[in-house]
């Protein structure tokens, strides 16, 4: 499943999740929650450019909760760089390096789109 648009603070509203939720009647719950990720990293992207580190922090349990979701639906190469990512950005949070948890969200959006 593609979501079409870019990450701003005006799409990664709680709309777009009320327009995943509606997919829900068409997609399975596993596709939604990949959508649900890559929405959740475009938010990380909007909250690091903010410079706000609460917030990307929030980001962050977010994806791990909604990784939590998906790891069966992946291989375990596939689990192992997307943790290997979440990690990196957990000790970019701690480390205050929200231009390095942004290029990692970034990376992290092309792990999920080739897994």
């Amino acid at each position: 499943m593609e979501i079409s648009f870019t990450a701003t603070s005006s799409n990664t509203s709680p709309g777009v999740q009320a327009a995943l939720d509606l997919e829900l009647s068409y997609e399975s719950p596993a596709q939604i929650d990949r959508a649900r990720f890559d929405l959740w990293l475009r938010q990380t992207l909007v909250d690091a450019a903010a410079r706000d580190r609460a917030a990307v922090s929030g980001d962050l349990a977010t994806l791990e909760w909604i990784r939590d979701r998906i790891a069966h639906t992946l291989d375990s190469v596939e689990v192992t760089r997307i943790d290997t990512h979440l990690e990196r950005l957990r000790d970019q949070v701690v480390d205050r390096d929200l231009a390095a948890a942004a290029r990692t969200a970034t990376d992290l959006r092309k792990v999920l789109a080739a897994a």
